[in-house]
């Protein structure tokens, strides 16, 4: 004689179910769907008994998963990260993480907003969708290398805040402005001189102790960088080691070896992107960094809009920047050659030049990191060893 336990598994085993998941800060939505023709079910996880929402959600997932059953998890990229769903992925979970921007246009033309139907339309996502958009979820190594290269761009954007507050206490007084941004000791030593000549007078005593804060923070900004940057030059290290094991070259050593890539540069687009084999071919690389025409079409009108602007709006920058860069270092490079007389132009024209520029140069890097494609006049400064 089977079991119940045994039954039921036979019974459940091969069948889908997909969980919407609404994560807020107190509140688990989550909205079941075991497929069209069945009704929706809902609970809010809360935390009880000494357990997390999570961990009641996870313990409630694992019993699905355990019958036999196959589940399909969405939720909303936000403020928990991919950590759920790596867990989630290691219980045998098929999870995939929805853009915020597309769960916008699947929500569009509700007047309510609560959780519970952000839930139930992320549980239908599957039935209802082709394709479900969804967000690459990294490996727990690519993610804090994305960590540590974000919080160091933190603080130099701190950095540069407090020099510009610095300075424009200096433009109210009639003391003569600096003409560039000061780390704290050049601070320290320029206040120094104010005391020696006298003139530290002309500064209000208001403004003297808002620049005495605004000097011990900036320090304790700049300790922080220099302590992020020791780390993260570790983590190079640690990269290029792991990499010449598998007899390869990091990414970040492959970048930096064409001249005009510096190691911010190098280290941005290979931490950020992480993995450079996801991407299906090169067309697919390029549109990650939005870089790809938005197309509009309706009745007889057809053109395009301009750049999509997807993904992260630094590597954009990053992109125009590296574009830049081999106009200057690589003109006989094909992609510079072949955009050099609109850039030579002024305007929208040239605007629209670096663009281009930019997204072909980024496939040429895709196809040269993925299938060791050369670029065609591009010059490589750094040589790689060959006994990586």
């Amino acid at each position: 004689m089977k079991s119940k336990a045994e039954e039921m598994k036979n019974q459940v085993m091969g069948e889908e179910i997909s969980f919407g998941v609404d994560m807020g800060g107190t509140v688990w939505a989550v909205s079941a769907n075991r497929g069209a023709g069945k009704p929706l079910s809902y609970r809010a996880y809360r935390d009880q008994n000494g357990l997390g929402k999570e961990e009641i959600f996870y313990l409630e997932l694992k019993k699905h998963i355990d019958l036999g059953r196959k589940a399909h998890v969405y939720y909303e990229a936000g403020r928990y990260g991919f950590t759920p769903a790596r867990l989630m992925m290691g219980m045998g979970a098929d999870v995939t993480v929805v853009p915020v921007s597309k769960l916008e246009i699947y929500s569009s033309g509700k007047r309510v907003k609560t959780d519970r139907l952000d839930s139930r339309i992320l549980a239908c996502l599957r039935q209802y969708c082709v394709k479900v958009p969804s967000v690459y979820i990294p490996t727990l190594e690519e993610e804090e290398k994305r960590s540590s290269e974000r919080e160091r761009a933190r603080l130099t954007a701190e950095i540069k805040r407090l020099n510009s507050q610095m300075i424009s206490i200096v433009e109210r007084t009639e003391l003569p402005t600096p003409c560039s941004h000061k780390t704290s000791k050049g601070w320290l030593e320029w206040l120094e001189r104010l005391e020696k000549t006298g003139e530290i007078s002309k500064i209000p005593r208001t403004d003297k102790r808002r620049f005495a804060n605004f000097l011990e923070e900036l320090r304790l900004f700049e300790g922080h960088r220099k302590s992020w940057e020791e780390f993260i030059e570790e983590e190079l290290e640690t990269e290029r080691t792991q990499q010449k094991e598998k007899g390869r070259h990091s990414i970040y050593d492959r970048l930096m070896s064409f001249k005009g890539i510096g190691p911010a540069i190098a280290r941005h687009l290979s931490w950020e992107i992480g993995d450079f084999r996801r991407f299906r071919n090169g067309k697919a690389f390029g549109s990650y960094f939005g870089l790809t025409s938005s197309h509009y079409a309706s009745g007889n009108m057809d053109r395009d809009q301009g750049i999509a602007k997807k993904g992260r709006s630094s590597l954009r920058k990053m992109a125009i920047e590296m574009a830049w860069l081999f106009v200057h270092h690589q003109p006989d490079c094909w992609a510079v050659r072949k955009w050099a007389p609109e850039l030579a132009k002024k305007g929208r024209n040239r605007r629209k030049a670096i663009v281009a520029l930019a997204r072909q140069l980024l496939v040429a890097l895709w196809r040269h990191i993925v299938f060791e494609e050369k670029i065609k006049g591009a010059i490589i400064n750094r040589p790689l060893k060959a006994d990586a």
